[in-house]
């Protein structure tokens, strides 16, 4: 006997590129199973390929704290800070950067602020770091307590350290802060002569006072500082210097030691002014070893000429036989390392060449001068594409067996931000695309400077890891990350 399926036949595609079918898909949105016109908005889209049109910006702290991968952990609120600093980085750059001052706005703010981990310390207020320019003092924002609400609303326990010069921070102020704790200060303070610091700062003697005092405040209500000076033996001698020291140790053992510079922007000042942000590194290196015995201090400075950059440790842990190791696992036959003059000075070359025979593949190091800045500028987080293209165009020109040797440039990523893009906005991909050869960007973290979410290993070289996902850069690279910063490129076999 015949049986009967209780099964339906499926009803067969209906087919949107004929009349008869578009008819039979607005019957069904007519009862009521789609939007009228939500569809067609979507199919005029389709068929159109329409780019969207961008209708709002990211303001441009919030911007460049994503950029670089500061967002969780760096909240800068202020682009002005209220001080004429002879060394500011600010006011002698050779390039027009664009740069705004004034406040933050608290919607702005308020969105930085869920962006934040809460797990590290929050560093209210910043300095220029790299691909970050924005810099200023946070205690001068208005409305600097309804913010600090605002963060502990969100962040109910987790340090807040701020950075500032101490100008605001009279007992009553403290005393306003004291309810949003646990607290931390980073004051710079770079004399402890009345005289010099308004010199340097370029502020009223009135302000001196309470910087000053901010110390033994600070003590007083137990809140734990650090302290930063930017030491300029030219310009006060290292008597005022080591006064400095002196006062500052009875507060604190972490003195962190900066050495001024200056652009070629500077040269339009005169021969006085070159010379008092100029230092003998080797006289400054001999005089904080003193120091250091004498105030039982770990002072650092990190361009000291006299310190390994392999040594171990605080801005010395140039250790790369991990990334030589994986250059040679993916098949580089003869890298070439691309070293600021600051890492060349503490030897980063000689560490390459001294571990370069224990590996079967070749490597060569380059000094790369910083051509943007000029001056006495040395460190890689101001170095420029431009700058790295200079040195290679004429590294090449001058040894022509050496272009076709090379196959793998290693830069580190200091420089750049997560989009591998300068200060003025260039991908280190354009030395690729010019010269035909992989860049290999080694993430490095940075002077003192968190990266991220590694906050407890400062200053590491090291290969990174690929994400599951592809990188913004051409299809034949892929992105490889640490953390939430993926800082590197490296072409796929």
């Amino acid at each position: 006997m015949a049986t009967t399926s209780n099964q339906l036949t499926p009803p067969a595609p209906i087919d949107i590129s004929n009349p008869t079918a578009l008819t039979e898909r607005n019957d069904l949105k007519d009862k009521g199973i789609n939007d009228k016109k939500w569809t067609a908005n979507q199919d005029k889209s389709i068929r159109s390929g329409r780019t969207l049109k961008q209708t709002s910006e990211i303001p441009t702290m919030l911007w460049e704290a994503i950029a670089k991968g500061n967002e969780k952990f760096i909240l800068p609120i202020a682009s002005v800070c209220g001080a004429d600093c002879v060394f500011c980085f600010n006011k002698y750059n050779p390039m027009d950067m664009d740069l705004a001052s004034g406040f933050r706005d608290l919607d702005d703010i308020q969105q930085a602020i869920e962006l934040l981990g809460g797990d590290i310390p929050i560093h209210l207020g910043g300095e220029s770091n790299g691909v970050v320019r924005q810099e200023g003092e946070p205690l001068l924002h208005p409305k600097i307590f309804e913010i600090m609400g605002m963060i502990r609303k969100k962040h109910p326990r987790t340090l807040i350290h701020i950075m500032t010069n101490a100008t605001q921070l009279t007992e009553k102020f403290i005393l306003k802060l004291l309810p949003f704790s646990p607290l931390s200060f980073q004051i710079s303070y770079h004399s402890n002569s009345q005289h010099n610091w308004c010199k340097i700062l370029g502020i009223r003697a009135k302000k001196f006072l309470i910087a000053q005092n901010s110390f033994p405040l600070l003590q007083k209500y137990g809140v734990e500082c650090q302290t930063t000076i930017v030491a300029m033996p030219n310009l006060v001698g290292f008597d005022d210097i080591e006064g400095t020291i002196s006062y500052l140790r009875q507060f604190t053992s972490m003195i962190n030691i900066y050495s001024p510079h200056y652009t070629d922007a500077a040269n339009a000042k005169d021969e006085e002014f070159r010379h008092g942000m100029s230092y003998d590194p080797m006289a400054m290196s001999k005089f904080l070893k003193k120091m250091r015995v004498k105030y039982n201090s770990n002072m650092d400075w990190p361009l000291d000429p006299l310190k390994p950059i392999n040594l171990g440790g605080y801005h010395s842990n140039f250790m790369p036989a991990n990334i030589m190791n994986d250059l040679m696992v993916k098949g580089w036959k003869h890298p070439l390392w691309l070293f600021s003059e600051a890492a060349w000075i503490r030897g980063a070359g000689k560490v390459i060449e001294g571990a370069a025979p224990y590996y079967p593949n070749e490597h060569s190091s380059l000094c790369v001068k910083n051509t943007t800045y000029g001056g006495t500028i040395t460190t890689a987080g101001l170095l420029m594409v431009d700058d790295y293209d200079k040195a290679i165009e004429k590294a090449f020109n001058e040894d022509f067996d050496l272009r076709h040797t090379i196959d793998s440039f290693v830069l580190p990523a200091l420089p750049f931000n997560r989009f591998g893009q300068d200060m003025v906005g260039k991908n280190y991909t354009l030395l690729q695309d010019k010269y035909g050869i992989n860049v290999s960007c080694a993430l490095q973290y940075p002077d003192g400077d968190f990266t991220g979410e590694t906050t407890s290993s400062h200053d590491q070289w090291r290969p990174m890891k690929a994400p599951s996902h592809k990188g913004n850069v051409d299809p034949t690279t892929t992105e490889y990350e640490t953390g939430d910063t993926p800082m590197a490129t490296r072409k796929l076999a």
